[in-house]
């Protein structure tokens, strides 16, 4: 009887494991979800492409728990270069490369060690914080919750996630519900119930 009430406990144990992991992997793929480039310029397409894959293989690397490596780093570093600044402050393409940046500095976060995560994900919100002006309000709310999803996944994984780091995206919610689909708010819901219910088992 003994054994078998441990045998139990191991399934159990093993079972709620891969729940949580697949739970954060779906959740993963949607924050970055909301981050990808739509360009529709086809000049540009190509280098928001790129960054596109940059950032997915930056999140798989990161859920697969494998050690970046220097060339990469360097990779998403010179891109940050090549997307510095535009002609004008005030242009389309200023908006492009502003987000483009913001999009490099979450792929570094994932790449990065969990003590510098957050400076990063700084960065990233740095870059779109002077988009409001020329910006999509649809596509600039999506990339400023998908990084805000992101910064509360790094918190959760590093047992740093208050209650109050969820109602502050709640709160974004409610501000920008009409600039957000309803799947992506219910998604979100969703994603943010399962951080709240593992808050104190975590």
């Amino acid at each position: 009887m003994k054994y078998t009430l441990i045998i139990l406990l191991i399934f159990h144990v093993n079972a709620a494991f891969s729940q949580k992991v697949s739970t954060l992997d779906e959740a993963t793929q949607f924050f970055i979800s909301l981050l990808m480039l739509h360009e529709l310029n086809p000049i540009e397409t190509y280098e928001s492409q790129k960054i596109n894959e940059i950032l997915k293989n930056s999140a798989k690397q990161y859920l697969e728990n494998e050690s970046a490596v220097n060339e990469e780093k360097e990779k998403i570093l010179l891109t940050l270069y090549e997307n510095g600044r535009s002609e004008y402050d005030d242009s389309i393409d200023e908006r492009r490369m502003r987000t483009r940046r913001a999009i490099c500095f979450i792929a570094l976060a994932f790449q990065s060690d969990p003590s510098c995560r957050d400076i990063f994900v700084e960065f990233a919100k740095f870059s779109l914080s002077s988009c409001d002006q020329f910006s999509e309000d649809k596509l600039l709310a999506e990339e400023k919750l998908g990084i805000q999803l992101v910064e509360l996944l790094f918190k959760f994984e590093n047992n740093q996630l208050q209650r109050q780091d969820v109602t502050s995206v709640e709160e974004f919610l409610r501000a920008n519900s009409t600039n957000l689909a309803s799947d992506v708010k219910h998604r979100t819901s969703l994603f943010l119930e399962y951080f709240i219910d593992n808050l104190a088992r975590h």
